[in-house]
């Protein structure tokens, strides 16, 4: 199933690159994104953006009228929690999550001169988790979801006609957990996770 779902996206950026290369300039264009992200989750005890991971993918929009444009993407982002810990204040627990998320974002995007701002869901498969404690990886994992159901909120900066950066917030609509358990240390009603990305874009 993961092999499948890795050889799904690499194979799609690919088509969206060959179709970005040969679309009409007006109408429709394709592209290769980059960046990173900060994340955290509600509902695991704990706060803050300290987990980071790498932002990449393919986009292919097509424009609606003069002002609105639909966005469609393939990207790979990672998303969890990450607890550090803090000895110089007698806090020597820490604790860690990192999902793995193959995404499928759909963005209405309205324009605004050089910015343009998005919106929409956005559909993850995970493909891969882990979580570690002060003494190392944990051997059993939460029962996390197999999908999860974005909503997105966005902001895109045009340097040229060909480079734009992108700000993004992605916030779990639904629970990525199947049961009230999101971490060792307490029992919560689910959880969800919370995605602050930058990524730079680049658009055939």
């Amino acid at each position: 199933m993961k092999s499948l779902v890795i050889f799904t996206f690499f194979f799609t950026i690919s088509s969206f690159i060959l179709i970005g290369q040969s679309s009409s300039e007006n109408k429709f264009h394709a592209g290769l994104k980059a960046g990173v992200n900060t994340s955290q989750m509600t509902g695991d005890g704990f706060s803050g953006f300290y987990k980071f991971s790498v932002v990449a993918g393919a986009f292919a929009n097509t424009k609606i009228n003069d002002k609105w444009k639909f966005q469609y993407e393939l990207i790979y982002q990672g998303k969890g929690s990450n607890k550090p810990a803090r000895p110089d204040e007698g806090d020597h627990e820490s604790y860690k999550i990192s999902l793995n998320y193959i995404e499928v974002p759909l963005l209405f995007q309205y324009q605004l001169k050089k910015f343009e701002v998005e919106f929409g869901p956005g559909l993850g498969a995970l493909i891969g988790s882990k979580e570690w404690d002060k003494n190392g990886t944990l051997a059993k994992s939460n029962n996390w979801r197999a999908f999860e159901l974005d909503a997105i909120l966005g902001l895109n900066y045009y340097i040229n006609d060909k480079f734009f950066i992108n700000a993004r917030s992605h916030h779990s609509v639904t629970s990525i957990v199947t049961t009230s358990v999101a971490t060792p240390y307490g029992t919560y009603g689910g959880a969800w996770n919370i995605v602050i990305a930058l990524t730079f874009n680049y658009q055939f």
